[in-house]
């Protein structure tokens, strides 16, 4: 059974030292080498799905495996329910001379499993010694691997059983397993006690699962769909699912390697799942967490108590439902006094709880905090950014507006061209909804205009910049200002360009040049110089065209930034 870990896990992305972990634990066991090993990360992290695969690789080289589930109960008081099942499931798939080996050496077992007719109500003391002979007995006749997954909920018989038969390690050929959630363990919780005094035992480890990066979520997708995903898939599922390998699984329900993004709703499934913690919060702190959602980022505890404050709840209240959520690894510090939720998608799902027009005055709470704050640099940018979005929410599209235009100006400041170009699109997109004071305002509008088709080009959004030139060429007075109509009819063919090579087709420069001509043949003092159409302009111009590739078109793009206003 040797050198399994050098070989890949069928089916598991990424996690490559965290399998060489528990593949040399087992093949130590294995030379007589007993061990425990504790894989604990937050739920979704693939705790379950690792330990699995790596339990296959030893049933297919001969071990046993024994693999019990503690369930959450409430009032219920069920000593031993992991070991019992998993005993009785190795019974049910065992070997029909292993089974009747460990049976004769343990004739015991009927008091304890319910197949056999076992009631494990009985004494404690003497249920345990039944469960340490059968696992012994099934150890003297080959390598085994005990799993107990999700101990958190162990019932404190089953963690006596777990302490019984790890510090009763010699040289028996048995590896226990068991996973853990880390981030549902409250303050005082009797897991810290018990681990604690396991992790003083020389043959006792502790294994971590992070969240995948980037490139293991493209693996797991890939395994998904079979094939390697449109990039812009990976990054949408990469950025949403936030490295949790169950969260990337659910949202990859009913896609294609092909789609080159996520639908616009969430599975129900993941909504399920994501909502399931937070249901079994209090009312109070169940509603804490929707004022926290609709703060929209990590903000600070005065912040969300202000607002909580609006909604008549207490600061105590807002207190005791960020311990609770912590404890039930929903919340999560951010530094300093900051707080946010574990999965940000729980935030855009119970933002999705609010009936229409309830969260309205939830938004105008969190604008009103807002405006009385200050900052410094990106967290000032931030912060009115943030205010924006609040307005915007709160249906008060001036304010929204006004507040937008100012995050306008900070994104040029801090030369964060990404920031200028997502409020800008805002602006753009208000300003024909509101009352200007300004003796011009079709002047200003084609300013925003012009720059973010200008900012998308630069940041890599070709079809934002060309639909800003497009809306730039219908607003623009090309009679009374001939010259900057001209230079609009330039910025859509060069965004048409630049989408032609996106698209790799040799007929787009021609379309491009095409409309080029049209548009050109609209602003008067240009009409005299043109061709009749795009198909009499000279030979080498549109050799050059086909000649020209997306390298060089946006090369020239960040040339004309350097001197562009």
């Amino acid at each position: 059974m040797g050198g399994s870990a050098a070989r890949p896990l069928p089916g598991i992305a990424g996690r490559v030292e965290e399998q060489a972990v528990l593949s040399a634990a087992i093949d130590g066991a294995v030379e007589r080498r007993p061990c425990a090993v504790f894989v604990h990360g937050e739920a979704g992290v693939g705790k379950t799905c690792l330990v699995g695969a790596v339990c296959d690789r030893a049933a297919s080289n001969g071990a046993a495996v024994l693999w019990g589930r503690c369930v959450r109960f409430g009032a219920i008081d069920a000593p031993y329910v992991a070991l019992v099942g998993a005993l009785e499931g190795w019974i049910e798939s065992a070997d029909a001379s292993d089974r009747s080996a460990v049976l004769t050496a343990v004739p015991e077992a009927a008091e304890l499993l319910p197949s056999l007719g076992g009631q494990p109500t009985r004494s404690m003391v003497r249920l345990l010694s039944v469960v340490d002979g059968l696992i012994q007995a099934l150890v003297s006749l080959r390598p085994t691997v005990l799993v107990v997954d999700d101990v958190q909920w162990a019932d404190p018989a089953s963690r006596d059983a777990i302490t019984y038969l790890v510090a009763g390690f010699r040289t028996q050929r048995l590896a226990v397993l068991a996973t853990y959630r880390d981030t549902e363990l409250a303050t005082g919780h009797p897991m810290y006690t018990w681990l604690a005094d396991l992790a003083r035992l020389p043959w006792v480890s502790s294994l971590r699962l992070h969240r995948m990066s980037q490139d293991e979520t493209e693996e797991q997708l890939s395994m998904l769909l079979g094939r390697r995903p449109d990039p812009h898939l990976i990054s949408d599922v990469a950025r949403r699912s936030d490295g949790n390998p169950y969260l990337t699984e659910l949202l990859a329900q009913g896609l294609t390697a092909a789609d080159e993004g996520l639908p616009a709703a969430l599975p129900a499934e993941l909504t399920s799942a994501l909502l399931a913690a937070w249901h079994r919060l209090s009312a109070p702190s169940r509603e804490v967490m929707r004022l926290l959602a609709v703060g929209g980022r990590p903000v600070s505890v005065d912040a969300l108590a202000e607002v909580a404050a609006a909604r008549g709840i207490g600061p105590e209240a807002v207190t005791a439902a960020l311990v609770e959520a912590t404890s039930a690894g929903i919340c999560v510090g951010q530094g300093g006094d900051m707080s946010w939720f574990r999965h940000p998608l729980l935030a855009e799902v119970l933002n999705a709880t609010f009936v229409p027009g309830e969260a309205v005055p939830i938004h105008v709470a969190w604008a009103k905090t807002l405006e009385q704050r200050t900052a410094t640099g990106i967290d000032e940018l931030r912060r009115v950014g943030d205010l924006a979005l609040h307005y915007e929410a709160a249906h008060e599209p001036q304010a929204c507006l006004e507040a937008s235009l100012r995050a306008v100006g900070l994104a040029r400041q801090l030369k964060s061209m990404p920031e200028e170009a997502l409020h800008l699109g805002r602006a753009v997109r208000l300003w024909p909804t509101v009352t200007h004071r300004e003796p011009k305002p079709v002047d200003r509008e084609l300013d925003l205009l012009e720059r973010l088709g200008f900012i998308c080009g630069l940041v890599g959004d070709p079809e934002a910049s060309l639909a800003a030139w497009r809306r730039s060429f219908e607003l623009v007075d090309e009679r009374n200002d001939p010259l900057r109509a001209s230079g609009i009819v330039r910025e859509v063919a060069f965004a048409e360009w630049l989408l032609a090579g996106a698209a790799a087709s040799r007929s787009m420069p021609r379309n491009a040049l095409s409309s080029c001509v049209r548009r050109f043949r609209k602003v008067p003092s240009w009409r005299r110089h043109l061709p009749s159409s795009a198909s009499a302009i000279p030979g080498p111009i549109h050799s050059r065209l086909r000649s020209a590739t997306p390298k060089t078109r946006s090369g020239r793009l960040i040339d004309r930034g350097r001197t562009k206003r």
